[in-house]
């Protein structure tokens, strides 16, 4: 059963990193989209999908290496990971972004960054 875990999160992961690459590429390959916010698809759930399926797939090979040999180290890459992105990648682009598109601004408050999760109305 965990097996077929790792292998699950593994092809989701590997989806989602695809579907967001091209997602991405399609936008910025139109003109009519320059300097503008991709919102929409996988966009529209976190901001930075691409690494959200980065880390998906880290986190099977963490739950397959941890299965294969029950030590604890097996978790290391997946946490260097989540900490690059959070530490140093994610607010270096949401910066970069911040700078070159004035609605990036509204776009961050109302999408989350790595995790997709449904946001609460405060009406």
């Amino acid at each position: 059963m965990l097996d077929a875990l790792w292998i699950i999160i593994g092809y989701a992961a590997l989806w989602i990193e695809w579907r967001a690459d091209n997602v991405l590429r399609d936008h910025r390959t139109n003109p009519d989209n320059q300097g503008s916010v991709l919102r929409s698809n996988v966009c529209g759930s976190c901001r930075h999908p691409n690494y959200s399926g980065e880390l998906g797939f880290w986190l099977a090979l963490a739950i397959f290496a941890f299965l294969g040999s029950a030590n604890e180290c097996a978790w290391l890459g997946f946490a260097l990971m989540v900490g690059l992105f959070l530490g140093i990648s994610i607010p270096m682009i949401d910066k970069r972004q911040l700078a070159n598109k004035p609605e990036y601004a509204s776009y961050k408050e109302q999408v989350p960054s790595l995790i997709p999760y449904p946001k609460i109305s405060s009406d």
